[in-house]
C-alpha cells in the first residue's frame, strides 16, 4: 500500500514538473496561459499578438492601455531575459525593444 502511494506521489510530482517545463518553454504553453490570465487583466488593458516562450524570447504585437482619459500603445516590442534571476529576487532584462510608443494624456 505504502510502495503505491509513492509510487502515486513520484507520478503527480513528475505531471507537474513536465507541465511547469511545457507552460514556460513552448509557445503553446505561452498561448495556453495568456488565455488563462486574460479573465484576470482589467478591461483597461488589451494585448494582442503574443508569441515566444515565456522564458524569452517574447514578442508582443499591441499592449494598449487606458485609463481616465489617458492611452498608452506599444507596438511591436520583444522581450528576452534571463527568469533565472527571479531565484535571487531580481529581474535581468537583457534586451526589450520597443518599436513604436504612444502616449496620449487628457487635456487639462
Amino acid at each position: 500500500m505504502i510502495q503505491r502511494i509513492a509510487i502515486g506521489l513520484t507520478l503527480i510530482t513528475l505531471m507537474v514538473i513536465l507541465f511547469a517545463f511545457w507552460l514556460i518553454s513552448t509557445e503553446s504553453g505561452l498561448q495556453w496561459g495568456y488565455r488563462q490570465a486574460q479573465s484576470h487583466l482589467p478591461a483597461t488593458l488589451s494585448v494582442s499578438g503574443i508569441s515566444g516562450r515565456i522564458i524569452g524570447p517574447l514578442t508582443v504585437e499591441e499592449i494598449r492601455y487606458n485609463h481616465q482619459g489617458s492611452e498608452v500603445i506599444a507596438r511591436q516590442i520583444s522581450l528576452d531575459w534571463n527568469p533565472r534571476e527571479l531565484w535571487q529576487s531580481r529581474i535581468d532584462v537583457s534586451n526589450i525593444d520597443i518599436q513604436s510608443l504612444d502616449i496620449t494624456l487628457p487635456e487639462s
